[in-house]
């Protein structure tokens, strides 16, 4: 057998382990989430109004299953607007590795007409939207990419 010969025979096995590895690990991931697809939680959101009504700090625990060996993680893209109108407060996105719980948190600086009707004791309504976006091994899987429910948040 030649050098050329081994050095291919080399490739072709680190290839085809690499591909196992990978293909053992999707498999556990899959079964670990049809197993407990309940896995991935989102706590009901707090929020903390500044004294002088201008801002909110808004915070939730999203909670995440570890699935599979190989390190994953999951871009949360979140979008928070005022309730029945498509008004943008907050366009902010984090990234947090399977297997652990995060809090998120976002500060929310309300315009002029909602400080007035804090202030006046009218509560208003914001809508939280995103999507999370898998990444597996660094890697972005846009093709996995799944809508979070919408989360309402009053503020009295």
């Amino acid at each position: 057998m030649g050098k050329g010969t081994a050095i291919f025979l080399t490739i072709l096995f680190v290839v085809l382990a690499g591909g196992a590895v990978i293909g053992i690990d999707v498999y556990m991931s899959y079964k670990g989430f049809t197993d407990n697809p309940d896995g991935f939680a989102v706590s009901d959101p707090d929020f903390v109004l500044a004294s002088n009504n201008e801002s909110a700090v808004v915070s939730a625990v999203v909670s995440t299953p570890k699935l599979g060996y190989m390190p994953k993680s999951v871009r949360l893209d979140i979008e928070i607007y005022k309730y029945g109108n498509d008004t943008l407060y907050l366009a902010d996105s984090l990234t947090i590795p399977l297997g652990e719980n995060a809090t998120i948190e976002f500060t929310v600086v309300f315009e002029q007409a909602d400080v007035l009707l804090i202030t006046g004791g009218t509560p208003i309504k914001f809508e939280v939207k995103g999507v999370a976006i898998p990444i597996y091994i660094g890697i972005p899987l846009n093709f996995l990419t799944m809508d979070i429910p919408t989360i309402e948040i009053e503020i009295p």
